[in-house]
């Protein structure tokens, strides 16, 4: 009996570390996902290269609208509400500001670039490596995602109010109303369509939440027919 019990532990042992060894990368989701976040970067490097300074166009569109606004607000602002004239400037330095700042992010500040030649630098031999390189990735897409993030609240929110100001100045029913609206409505377009960063980075996120985890582990159960205890080996999946 005493040796049974023995070499069932034996065999547990060994095989429990066996099965540690095989099961070590579903252990992570991180090393599961697919694409792999070090994947993903240099997808999104490649898009970023085609793409320049069209990957912010939701945000060029609206800022856009609102110097097409300023210009219709400087012929027809009301005097009586704007007497120094100032109302057109409000859109005119906004949308300024926003199409240069979406230019320089286009041609010249490549997040995905600096990301993946960051990651492309690290060692992957070993599971630990692998492991620190995917979770480094992973930590450069959703640092992009949150800059994209406050590119697009910024972006709409000083465009919005700045069209919503030069409509409070312009004259009852001329074009400089008009466009001003207009532009109002255009300055939510990068909240409605999603930017290529916070989509990445949403993508990535949903991709690890489909994985399942299953956790192995070694056991002695006990054989009621022989009245022996055995190795066994538990698996619990966590979705």
């Amino acid at each position: 009996m005493r040796i049974t019990v023995l070499v069932s532990l034996l065999v547990m042992l060994f095989s429990t570390n066996v099965m540690a060894q095989k099961v070590t990368e579903f252990d992570y989701p991180e090393l599961m996902v697919t694409p792999k976040a070090s994947e993903r970067i240099k997808l999104e490097y490649k898009r970023e290269k085609r793409r320049g300074m069209w990957m912010h166009l939701p945000i060029q569109v609206s800022s856009v609208a609102t110097l097409t606004a300023s210009a219709f607000q400087l012929m027809d602002y009301d005097e009586s509400k704007d007497p120094d004239g100032y109302s057109p400037y409000a859109g005119l330095i906004t949308g300024g500001f926003w199409l240069g700042v979406t230019a320089y992010l286009g041609e010249i500040h490549r997040p995905y670039m600096k990301g993946f030649k960051e990651i492309a630098k690290m060692p992957a031999k070993t599971p630990r490596q692998q492991l620190i390189r995917e979770r480094m990735a992973e930590e450069a897409i959703y640092d992009i995602e949150k800059l994209g993030t406050k590119l697009v609240w910024f972006s709409s929110l000083t465009n919005l109010g700045a069209s919503v100001y030069m409509a409070s100045k312009a004259e009852s029913k001329s074009a400089a109303l008009l466009a001003s609206s207009i532009s109002a409505i255009l300055a939510l377009g990068p909240v409605v369509f999603p930017h290529p960063w916070r989509q990445t980075g949403n993508y990535h996120r949903e991709y690890k939440k489909k994985i399942y985890r299953p956790i192995a582990s070694g056991a002695m159960l006990y054989n009621k027919s022989h009245g022996v205890f055995v190795p066994g080996m538990k698996l619990s999946m966590s979705f």
